[in-house]
């Protein structure tokens, strides 16, 4: 009966610390794309294009993100997914100086 206790309470001691990191761990958007260019730096290409991904679920209108997620595509070798993108982040009117050069490239 003692170990029964003694289990449930650990279940639930682990529970509410699983609960309590996972609102701890929210990351902003602007906090997942600079992670995802030090990844780039380090050649992570897929995990940067998914953190990429995931800003663009919850922010679709992030400029940045595409601007990121387009030269990713375009490093990896994706030219016409990389468009897609950088096309989008000007149409969001994100700046020319950073959406052009790549756009230019992936032509």
């Amino acid at each position: 009966m003692r170990s029964n206790i003694a289990c449930i309470h650990a279940a639930v001691a682990a529970a509410v610390v699983t609960l309590l990191l996972a609102g701890c761990g929210e990351r902003t958007d602007a906090e997942i794309v600079e992670s995802a260019r030090t990844k780039l730096q380090t050649n992570e290409r897929q995990t940067a294009i998914i953190e990429l991904k995931t800003v663009l679920q919850r922010s679709p209108q992030s400029g940045t993100a595409r601007v990121v997620l387009g030269q990713a595509l375009l490093d990896g070798g994706a030219p016409a997914l990389a468009m897609v993108e950088l096309e989008k982040a000007r149409e969001l009117k994100h700046d020319d100086n950073a959406v052009v050069p790549p756009l230019a490239r992936a032509m």
